[in-house]
């Protein structure tokens, strides 16, 4: 299993970004991506490429879950 994790003070979008880029050039197949609603717009998903399992996670499931 390999997880990864992008961080940025300025902007996360633009370190999600980054994270799928190097992973492109690096040659690592993604297998599955959990998405928060923000990144679950169609140019996001079509970043992942068919093989890929998607899995959005809505923000109303994720407070009902820490309640």
């Amino acid at each position: 299993m390999h997880v990864g994790l992008g961080y940025s003070n300025r902007s996360e979008k633009d370190a999600f970004n980054k994270a799928i880029k190097m992973l492109k050039e690096i040659g690592v197949k993604t297998n599955s991506i959990s998405l928060d609603k923000y990144y679950s717009t169609k140019k996001t998903l079509k970043l992942s490429g068919k093989e890929t399992a998607v899995y959005v996670i809505s923000k109303e499931e994720s407070i009902q879950n820490r309640i």
